[in-house]
This record gives C-alpha cells, structure tokens and sequence, in this order.
C-alpha cells in the first residue's frame, strides 16, 4: 500500500521538475540569450500558393526591436482595404517578394515600398501601392500569384524581390519545370506545412506561445533548421538516383552553356545551371504578364550581408539576367559599410536607413527610366 501510494508523489515530483526546468530555460534565454520571436500567420490561396493570413494583427519581438504587423482582408500588410479597381489618374505598384519586402524588422513607415512610395508622391507622382509579398517567397511563387491575383489590380508597374534564396527556392516548389527548355506548370501547389501552421494558429494557447515564448521559439528554430537539413539531404539523394538512371537510359545531353555562378564548384555547376535557367524562364514568364498587363517590371537586388563592412549582389551574372531594369543598392551599401543596415540579432533584415536606401534608390530608378508610363516594345 504505501509503494502504491509513492507513484503519484513520483509523478508529482517529476512534473514539477519538468515545469522549473522549463520556466528556468524561459527565463535564461529571456535574460542571457534573447531570440527573435518571428510568428509567421501564413495560409493557403485559392490559387494554390501561400498568402498571409487575412485580418491579422500581431507582433514580432527581437533583441533588436518590437513592430506590429496588420493585414487587411487579403492578406496585403496595410491597415485599410484596396480594390481591385484602380481610382482615376492613379498609378498602381504591385509588389511581390519575401519577408523583406513585406515589411520584416520594419514599422510601416520604415518598410522599403512604403518609403518608395513616399518619395515617388513628393516628385508629384499620384501613386499607390499592392503589397503581395509573403515570408519565404520564391520566383515561382510569385509568378502564380502575379497571374491570379497581382493583375487584377491593373498595375502600371511589377517589383519582384531578388533574394539569395530565390534559385533554390524555384527548384524547391516543383511548381515550374522546364520542358524541351520551355516553361511548363509541373504541380498546382505548393503550400509546405501550411495546413498544420492554419490549424496551429486557430489555437489561442499556440498563438501565445509563438508570439510570447523565448523558449518556444528556440525550439522551433532548431527544430526548423534540422527539418531544412534533412529535406536537402534527401532531394540530394533524390536528384542523384534520378540522375544515375538516366545516366543508364541514355546518354546525357550537353548541359546548357551558362556561367558557373561565384562560389560554385565543378560538382555544383550542373545543378546551378539548371536553377538558373530555370528561374530566369520565370522571370521571363513575369515580364509577359506584366507587359500583358499594362506594366513594366523592376527586380530589386537584395545584397547578401557578410559581416557590417562586406555585402555581396544575390543577383546573378548569368547570360539572359540583364534583360531586365534591376535596382542593385550594392554601391550605396558599400559606401555606408560600417553602418547598421541589417538587423544582426533578428534573422539579418533591414533596419530603418537599410529600408531607407532601399526605397528611395527604386523610386529614384522608377522616375529616371519612366516606368510608370506604359511599357514600350523592346
């Protein structure tokens, strides 16, 4: 009788061991070892990609800052609504990127577009902007989402993010494939853990801990960069069973003439090649339906940050990327090293002058090259 009765003081005491071990280590990293607090509230389009949640209103909290996020009822970072209808005399931006260009690390009047924005209308511009951009955001994506939902708002201009990540990223999707060298559609999804993240989020107990809990969120970023390793580990594998069976069906086919990209080696040539081909296929396919649409495109070059003094162009040299108007903030980057322009303890964003310089050197290129105005056929 009293072994029976030891069990419920067994499970006691470890429960209670469980529940100081974890306020301890809530309470270390809120002291010692901060961690950006990033929640991502993501869902699915009827278009088949991701777009942030509608009607939302939360914060990110870093070492570095604390900012709000709203969204209205599309999804579109702003605390009012946009038609679809464009108002008389007015001049439509649509912008279409990753977390930097919704807005991360940013209060609205800090965000790049917004700045854009601000200085386009002070040189007597009448113009207004869509922001589309979702964290994570690839080319691919952004293309089905230009098509579907960006044209509907009739944009006079296009701006695509350029990201370091963007050419895996293209690959990643499996939404586009190139076919006898032509763009094909090869999947009408993709929408990576965004079913369970809806479900997640629907749960006030698990807002609270994404948006409040030092511990949580370490947790989830440990558990997300192994998740990561581990997907490429295996579409390495995949990629080189598939090649090694085509290899034995077939003689290979010569690989297409493309510059091997900087940092790349002999052994990663071939697979950057095929990146790149593809992703510029796609940027190609949003030209299209851009100047389909009335509108001009502009790529924005987002600099790789190194250290505070030393930054890199993501952008690549390949032949075919120069067709298009990029803004590349490199040169003025590298003339303010040694300034704070990327957050450095909140996932490498923009701070304030980052997003400053950013801004107004796109709407500096927008008015010199006239890309307000309808396009004109190459």
């Amino acid at each position: 009788m009293a072994r029976g009765s030891s069990w419920p003081r067994r499970l006691l005491t470890w429960a209670c061991l469980a529940v100081f071990v974890v306020l301890f280590a809530e309470i270390f990293l809120r002291i010692y070892a901060p961690v950006p607090m990033l929640p991502r509230y993501i869902a699915s389009a009827e278009y088949g990609v991701r777009m942030n949640m509608p009607n939302q209103r939360y914060a990110h909290t870093t070492p570095d800052y604390k900012i709000t996020i709203q969204t209205n009822s599309r999804g579109i970072r702003s605390d009012f609504e946009i038609p679809y209808a464009k108002p008389p005399g007015t001049k439509r931006i649509v912008a279409l990127g990753d977390s930097f260009l919704m807005g991360y690390g940013a209060h609205p009047d800090e965000m790049l577009l917004n700045v854009m924005v601000e200085r386009l209308r002070e040189s007597g511009e009448q113009v207004e902007l869509v922001n589309l951009a979702v964290s994570g955001f690839g080319n691919a994506e952004e293309l089905v989402a230009l098509r579907a939902e960006g044209m509907k708002y009739h944009p006079d201009l296009v701006l695509i993010g350029w990201h370091d990540t963007d050419l895996d990223d293209n690959v990643r999707s499996g939404l586009f494939e190139l076919r006898d060298g032509e763009l094909a559609r090869a999947a009408e999804t993709f929408l990576p853990a965004v079913k369970s993240r809806e479900i997640l989020f629907r749960s006030r107990v698990y807002r609270f801990l994404a948006g409040s809990s030092q511990l949580y969120n370490w947790f989830r970023d440990q558990v997300g960069e192994a998740v990561k390793t581990l997907l490429a580990d295996l579409r390495d594998a995949q990629s080189a069973a598939a090649q090694a069976k085509q290899a034995e069906l077939a003689p290979p086919e010569p690989a297409p003439e493309l510059d091997t990209p900087e940092g790349a080696t002999d052994e990663t040539a071939g697979e950057h090649s095929y990146a790149e081909a593809l992703t510029l296929a796609i940027l190609q396919e949003i030209e299209v339906a851009s100047r389909e649409g009335g509108a001009n495109l502009v790529l924005i070059d987002i600099p790789v940050r190194l250290n505070r003094t030393t930054f890199r162009s993501a952008y690549p040299t390949t032949p075919g990327f120069d067709r298009f108007d990029v803004f590349e903030p490199l040169p003025v980057f590298e003339a303010k090293k040694g300034e704070l322009l990327y957050w450095e303890r909140s996932h490498g964003h923009f701070t304030p002058l980052g997003n400053r310089i950013v801004g107004e050197g796109v709407a500096d290129l927008i008015l010199e090259r006239n890309l307000l105005e309808p396009p004109i056929d190459p």
